[in-house]
């Protein structure tokens, strides 16, 4: 594959999405076990992979470490991979649920959870943004 034509910018742009998405692969691998009803991601060859992403993750060799991915993206890899161990995957996607939804915001990381309800706007108040909109786009 020839890439003369590629600025040096452009490979540094692709270099780092490729060490994100093996960053995020890893990171998925290693954060989300399967249940013991989920048949499909127990098999055999999705454990090995599974592994061998844990592995890489702890510092297995690799022709890109995930120390190099990590120091590409300007992460700290030892944080990165402390936090991939202690993420409560279930307990984080229900608070992003219920963030997305506006119904509320939980936020505690020590196992107590507080509920703040999330402040969404009246239909009075909606009808004056829109109007501010619509007048900003006029002008």
């Amino acid at each position: 594959m020839n890439l003369d034509h590629l600025s040096e910018k452009e490979l540094a742009g692709a270099w780092r999405r490729i060490c994100g998405a093996m960053i995020i692969q890893g990171a998925v691998a290693t954060c989300i076990a399967p249940t013991a009803n989920e048949r499909n991601r127990n098999r055999p060859a999705d454990r090995h992979e599974r592994d061998t992403a844990c592995g890489w993750v702890e510092g297995a060799d690799a022709i890109v470490t995930f120390e190099e991915a990590a120091e590409t993206l300007g992460l700290n890899a030892e944080c990165l991979r402390r936090s991939m161990k202690n993420t409560d995957v279930q307990a984080a996607a229900r608070r992003l649920r219920r963030v997305q939804s506006g119904r509320s915001f939980v936020g505690s990381s020590k196992g107590r959870t507080t509920k703040h309800t999330v402040a969404t706007p009246t239909a009075e108040e909606r009808n004056e943004l829109l109007r501010q909109r619509q007048a900003g786009a006029a002008a």
